[in-house]
């Protein structure tokens, strides 16, 4: 009974977020959409409030993405306008060389006050044991103790694709993640991009860093993709996702609040 009552409050949840998001597109519809060459530009009625604009920059980022033009959104408010641009003076992201296309995305940021190169190092030394919640998590899945920190993740077969300090850090992933032992395949960075068989998902987790001078910050955002590779997995992958969706949102939230605290706690 208590496991039915909180099933059903999760679907409570999840179908509120889902109208609220419905909500913030339905009250900034777009003006326009343009690509030129390197550039491209999406526009936007500005929003009433920060967390719809919040909503819009991911909104903006992907569209631009599917532009196939290098790095991310640069939001400027015009107006009664919300302006988002990428430029070639955008660093492009090697997560993109890794997964380009994708059937489900979820990307969070903050903002650190710290240099890159320290929150470049705090990524690398992120230890999810700090945290409890993530702790009970973790063993609930059963994943081991060691895999709450990056390079443990390594031994259950996660695979890091890229380290480029103080810029960016991608891990990769293929398996069945909607199974309970995940079938977890090994693999790299050469091999990841050509794996195509049908039966399976590839995942990529990144960190970037943008240096926003102006704000004496950086920006830290975590983005995490996931390519089903074949209509079966697909379907299966999503009824996964609707449950462990909001689980795994909190855990990225909870990593960019770690790297934050001992980021400031270092550089203090």
């Amino acid at each position: 009974m208590r496991s039915t009552w909180s099933f059903r409050v999760l679907a409570v949840l999840i179908s509120a977020a889902v109208l609220a998001s419905k909500a913030i597109l339905a009250q900034s519809p777009a003006l326009g959409f343009a690509a030129a060459g390197d550039n491209a530009v999406f526009v936007v009625d500005a929003p009433s409030s920060s967390s719809s604009l919040e909503a819009l920059v991911e909104i903006a980022r992907r569209e631009l993405r599917d532009t196939r033009t290098p790095g991310g959104a640069i939001a400027v408010i015009d107006g009664d306008r919300v302006v988002f641009t990428s430029a070639m003076a955008t660093r492009p992201l090697a997560i993109d060389g890794f997964l380009p296309h994708w059937d489900v995305v979820s990307a969070h940021e903050i903002e650190i006050h710290a240099s890159a190169d320290e929150v470049y190092r705090q990524v690398r030394a992120l230890d999810f044991g700090q945290s409890w919640g993530v702790r009970q998590l973790f063993r609930l899945r059963g994943l081991p103790r060691e895999a709450l920190t990056l390079d443990g993740l390594r031994g259950i077969r996660f695979a890091l694709l890229s380290d480029d300090p103080p810029h960016e850090l991608v891990l990769g992933l293929v398996g069945k993640f909607w199974t309970l032992q995940g079938a977890l395949r090994r693999t790299n960075a050469a091999e990841f991009p050509l794996f195509q068989e049908p039966g399976y998902a590839k995942a990529v987790w990144n960190f970037s860093i943008e240096e926003r001078p102006s704000k004496s910050t950086v920006r830290l955002r975590t983005e995490t993709r996931v390519l089903c590779l074949d209509p079966a997995s697909r379907r299966r992958f999503r009824r996964y996702w609707t449950v462990i969706g909001p689980f795994s949102t909190w855990i990225r939230t909870e990593a960019l609040r770690l790297v934050r605290e001992a980021a400031e706690r270092a550089e203090a």
